[in-house]
């Protein structure tokens, strides 16, 4: 007879991540780098606008718009002056006004040809994840409207009571092998 050891079981209940992952000397000299500049300091530590320090969200738009930079392939024969729409007065304008991108015709990435624009506006910087699943409830639903709130089970720890600080019913959706 063959004993095999319990494979080591991971607790995922909070969903935090091993100590090792934390940046801790990272973040130690960028908020020293910070700190030692008052240009920076001052406006960082004040009470802000609530979507947060501009600086930082143009930082960040700048960067999704490099990194993520949606762009239509040069196809030979074809026009490449046409754009998709970025309306964002209607829902049915597409992904482009959902997300604050606009699509460009021109290929390539970074802050160049090709770049996708992220609107400023888009990006809020918040507490963490609680606090930003609340700002989402907030906007996104209404305690009368919203019957119910569905979310993938197990799930974040937290989700549950920020849902129901919103007025809104659980129901868990569980997940298995294949997904949802």
């Amino acid at each position: 007879m063959t004993t095999t050891k319990p494979a080591k079981q991971i607790n995922f209940l909070r969903g935090w991540p091993h100590p090792s992952l934390l940046p801790v000397e990272a973040l130690k000299r960028a908020a020293n780098n910070a700190l030692d500049k008052k240009d920076v300091a001052v406006p960082a530590l004040l009470y802000g606008p609530d979507p947060g320090y501009q600086p930082l969200r143009e930082q960040i738009a700048s960067w999704l718009g490099d990194f993520y930079s949606p762009t239509f392939p040069q196809i030979p024969g074809f026009s490449s002056t046409t754009t998709a729409s970025s309306s964002s007065s209607s829902c049915s304008s597409g992904l482009s006004s959902i997300s604050g991108v606009t699509p460009t015709t021109e290929a390539g990435s970074g802050a160049g040809a090709g770049a996708g624009a992220v609107e400023t506006e888009r990006i809020v910087i918040t507490g963490g994840a609680s606090q930003n699943l609340a700002c989402a409830c907030q906007v996104f639903s209404d305690p009368v409207r919203t019957l119910r709130t569905w979310m993938v089970a197990p799930s974040y720890f937290l989700a549950g009571a920020v849902f129901g600080d919103n007025g809104l019913v659980c129901a868990a959706a569980p997940e298995g092998r294949d997904g949802v």
